[in-house]
């Protein structure tokens, strides 16, 4: 730590040494850490004598030229409910404090056994996670995307699963944002895209315009250099670029640089698809902001059709909007043969959904492309895992 630093420490720990009494006791721990006994009649004067210390670290501090101003993250463990001797009272007050840290800095949070526990499933989670795809556990499932015009596969969109024996059968939304936040997404989400564009070239030799849509997290985004590792996986997949579709949310617009990003794929050659249209906030602006290839329709909208009128409305209204601006439309989750004629009343390109198949294995997948859709047909595969992020 730097002297700058050494100082703010050091005032903290006075601020703190000053605030106690004379049978309660402070300590420098670890780090930036600092270990408190209080004495108190109950929890909540413990807890009302611990926002005061945060409240008392977090006045502003003088250091040489500038000023700085710290944030308290407080974790609170009681005697003897959260342990009978030291090791298990700073075992349990760590375990708060970082949660204090995870989901707002500066609160005092107390600890919590039903929420260490699943703390403790979550790194467990994220460690085998980790490796996952040396021990091939992932792997990936195609599902159809439908011509409303000639019903006819188009292309599908690769879905991640995870399988493992300890863990068994991990959902998508479970683990993908795990993934994210642990950055692991980067390799993972690269993992994909390489497994997507090898079947992609494997599938053209069958159908020359099939197009495989590959999820791309905004955390690609931020921490890596996504159009040069889609311009490398594609030259070594031997694949054309526009085989390959790739799905974005309206939050990746958020992400640093994301625009130049966007455009910097486009002129790779792939194409770029917009997923959970309708959810965001700005969904015009960025709309406006880049022009995408596709809107992927919310399935929250789509499932209304029948006996929402709003959600009809929505549906029809950017249907509308896509023949104004060229963009395409695929509506997600179609289950049922109203949701068809309805879309296809309205003019909707493309569908992806039960009634034309569930996630399925790349061997099933391709033999979809050389015969007739059958509509109402659902593959009975992925049965465990209904749903996916990406």
């Amino acid at each position: 730590m730097n002297a700058a630093g050494d100082d703010v420490l050091r005032e903290v720990s006075a601020r703190l040494k000053s605030s106690l009494t004379p049978v309660e006791a402070v300590t420098r721990y670890a780090g930036d850490e600092f270990v408190l006994l209080l004495l108190a009649e109950g929890r909540d004067e413990c807890l009302l004598q611990a926002n005061k210390l945060a409240a008392t670290v977090r006045q502003p501090i003088k250091v040489r030229e500038s000023t700085v101003s710290p944030r308290a993250s407080v974790g609170v463990a009681f005697f003897p409910d959260h342990g009978n001797d030291a090791a298990e009272l700073l075992r349990a007050a760590d375990s708060a404090m970082y949660r204090s840290k995870s989901i707002r800095g500066g609160s005092v949070q107390v600890f919590d056994p039903a929420l260490a526990a699943l703390e403790i499933a979550r790194t467990a989670m994220a460690r085998a996670l980790k490796t996952a795809i040396s021990r091939r556990e992932l792997f990936v499932l195609y599902q159809p995307k439908v011509s409303l015009r000639t019903r006819k596969v188009q292309g599908f969109e690769a879905l991640l699963r995870w399988q493992t024996a300890d863990l068994g059968v991990v959902g998508p939304t479970q683990f993908i944002p795990l993934a994210e936040s642990t950055g692991l997404i980067v390799e993972i989400g690269e993992w994909v895209l390489e497994q997507a564009c090898t079947q992609a070239a494997e599938w053209a030799k069958l159908s020359p315009d099939v197009v495989v849509a590959v999820n791309v997290s905004p955390v690609q985004f931020e921490r890596a250099d996504v159009p040069a590792i889609v311009a490398r996986t594609l030259k070594r997949a031997c694949v054309d670029p526009r085989n390959i579709e790739l799905e974005i949310t309206e939050s990746t617009f958020m992400a640093p640089a994301a625009l130049p990003s966007l455009h910097a794929l486009r002129r790779i050659g792939v194409s770029i698809a917009i997923d959970d249209f309708g959810t965001g906030f700005s969904s015009l602006e960025y709309v406006r902001s880049f022009m995408a290839d596709r809107l992927k329709l919310d399935m929250s909208f789509v499932r209304g059709i029948g006996c929402s009128r709003a959600d009809e409305v929505i549906v029809k209204a950017v249907i509308a909007m896509r023949q104004a601006l060229h963009i395409r439309v695929v509506a997600e989750g179609v289950e049922t043969a109203d949701q068809i004629d309805y879309l296809v009343n309205n003019g909707c390109d493309e569908v992806q959904g039960y009634w034309f198949g569930r996630p399925m294995p790349s061997e099933v997948a391709g033999s979809l492309l050389t015969q007739p859709q059958q509509t109402g047909v659902a593959t009975p595969c992925d049965t465990a895992l209904e749903r996916s992020t990406g």
